[in-house]
């Protein structure tokens, strides 16, 4: 993250987060390792430059790309819907990383 706080990740979590169908991984065989993380470049005010790439694994393949293709559809469903971004902290064309848990079924901020 940029030095984003526990209570600005919660909120940038419970948004994204909010968005994502984790049910279409809770169904696979060992559903709990195809955690994702993607990386998204935005502006200031949340909105998307360019496109979600996969970070980790680099090249989804098999439930891979079917975990990875949720996360990206729930970073673009959230920016459409608006992301808090902490203003003073995030500048235009900075990059967010951003981890999908199915285990935990929870979104994090490397």
């Amino acid at each position: 993250g940029q030095g984003f706080n526990s209570s600005e990740k919660q909120a940038l979590s419970d948004v994204i987060g909010g968005e994502w169908n984790v049910a279409v991984i809770n169904g696979k065989p060992n559903f709990e390792t195809l955690v994702v993380t993607v990386r998204v470049r935005l502006r200031a005010n949340g909105d998307i430059i360019g496109g979600v790439e996969p970070v980790d694994p680099a090249n989804p393949t098999g439930d891979f790309a079917v975990a990875f293709q949720a996360a990206r559809r729930a970073v673009i469903k959230a920016a459409s819907r608006g992301l808090p971004l902490p203003t003073e902290k995030f500048n235009d064309g900075d990059f967010l990383e951003i981890r999908f848990d199915p285990r935990r079924g929870a979104v994090s901020f490397n």
